[in-house]
């Protein structure tokens, strides 16, 4: 039997710093320590808090969730251990893939093992691994701190080399070298009808510049037009996609620079803006006519401000202006 794998990556931080492994080595089996926390809700802990730990992999009775890409760095065995480089001659972040087993409380457990060994025993084929000296437990590796993924799987009756062996039966009998991937959400940009943590993301920082959403993940009517309008604002191309720019521009936007007296409003002022009430501070500050207005006196004003700061001098109030105005 083959299980679906979902590529559904956290975003570049503490936790995925973004760089290739140096070489493929092999494998460390985990568990999560956390009775009852699923895939899911280790990918957004991974992916808001942005800890310096991290695993590629989290596996649920209902999930196999690759949180960080399988040729990227992910921090699970600490550096300082040196079984890993005894053993493998490499720092396990550096050469290999962190695989973690969600457990207890609701998580069916025999559900989530069976996944657990299938994703393994499909590792092993498609890197032409022997489990048995490929894999390594966390325990394995940093005995004095860690006793995973034993803990969880002797609450269960199951030792490690009993799970070793499981995946080589499993590589032994039907595993396949290409699983079925249900959703690669990391075609670089979402659109209306996709849904998950991503969107849910994108809501909240919506939210936060004064659109008012149902944080709920689901990329549907309303999100779209705040998408469209978002982008209008910001001078952006409108086609509702938040894409590399427009997640960019909405997430600085929706994080007032701490330097501001007054936040960033989260969206540009330039000549034809309508938003007279900012308008009337920008021209204050520039010590022009205030009239509200933003015309070609208070565009010049901006320019020529732009240039005595270092700025960009386009004549448009974005955030970097308007956190040095302000």
């Amino acid at each position: 039997m083959s299980y679906v794998i979902t590529y559904d990556y956290i975003k570049v931080g503490n936790a995925r710093p973004g760089k290739k492994l140096k070489n493929l080595l092999f494998g460390v089996a985990h568990d999560t320590a956390n009775p009852g926390s699923t895939a899911r809700e280790n990918r957004t802990y991974f992916n808001n808090q942005q800890p310096s730990a991290s695993a590629h992999v989290f596996i649920d009775d209902k999930e196999i969730l690759v949180i960080v890409p399988l040729d990227e760095i992910a921090y699970h065995v600490q550096y300082s251990a040196q079984m890993d480089n005894l053993r493998f001659g490499a720092d396990a972040n550096d050469s290999a893939i962190g695989v973690e087993l969600c457990y207890g409380e609701s998580i069916d457990f025999q559900e989530a093992y069976k996944r657990y060994v299938w994703f393994w025993s499909w590792l092993c084929k498609k890197n032409n691994w022997d489990p048995f000296s490929k894999i390594a437990s966390h325990k394995q590796l940093d005995p004095k701190r860690r006793t995973d993924p034993d803990n969880a799987l002797n609450q269960y009756g199951i030792t490690f080399n009993q799970f070793i062996s499981d995946v080589k039966k499993e590589m032994d009998t039907e595993a396949i070298t290409k699983p079925p991937i249900i959703k690669d959400t990391n075609k670089g940009y979402l659109e209306k009808g996709d849904s998950g943590e991503g969107v849910k993301d994108l809501q909240r920082m919506l939210n936060a510049i004064g659109f008012k959403l149902v944080v709920d993940g689901i990329f549907g009517e309303k999100t779209y037009n705040a998408v469209r309008s978002f982008q209008k604002m910001n001078n952006l191309k409108v086609d509702g996609l938040a894409g590399k720019e427009t997640m960019t521009r909405l997430e600085a936007a929706s994080k007032p620079h701490p330097k501001a007296i007054v936040p960033y409003p989260g969206y540009v002022i330039k000549q034809g803006s309508k938003d007279s009430a900012n308008i009337k501070r920008i021209q204050r500050a520039l010590g022009v006519t205030v009239d509200g207005i933003f015309g070609a006196k208070t565009e010049s004003a901006v320019k020529a401000y732009q240039k005595r700061k270092g700025l960009t001098a386009d004549g448009i109030v974005g955030q970097a202006t308007w956190n040095t105005l302000f």
